[in-house]
C-alpha cells in the first residue's frame, strides 16, 4: 500500500499503519471476494499437496513435506 503522490517510487509501504487500516481491510475484502468468485479449487495453488504431480520431481511439493 503506497501513497503514489507523496511516494511515486513506492519506497515506503503504508501497510500495517493504523491510519490505513480501513483501506487495507477494504482491499483484503475485495481480494477475498474476487478469489471466492473466480477460483477453481482444484487449481487454486492453495492446496498443492492435493493436486496431481506435474512431474515426479515437483519441487514446490517437496518444500511442503516435513
Amino acid at each position: 500500500l503506497y501513497d503514489l503522490k507523496a511516494d511515486p517510487r513506492e519506497t515506503i509501504s503504508l501497510y500495517g499503519q493504523p491510519q490505513y487500516a480501513a483501506i487495507t481491510e477494504s482491499l483484503a475484502a475485495q481480494l477475498s471476494q474476487y478469489f471466492a468468485t473466480y477460483t477453481t479449487p482444484q487449481h487454486d495453488g492453495l492446496h498443492l499437496d492435493q493436486q496431481p504431480l506435474a512431474t515426479p520431481a515437483s519441487p514446490w511439493l517437496a518444500a511442503l513435506k516435513p
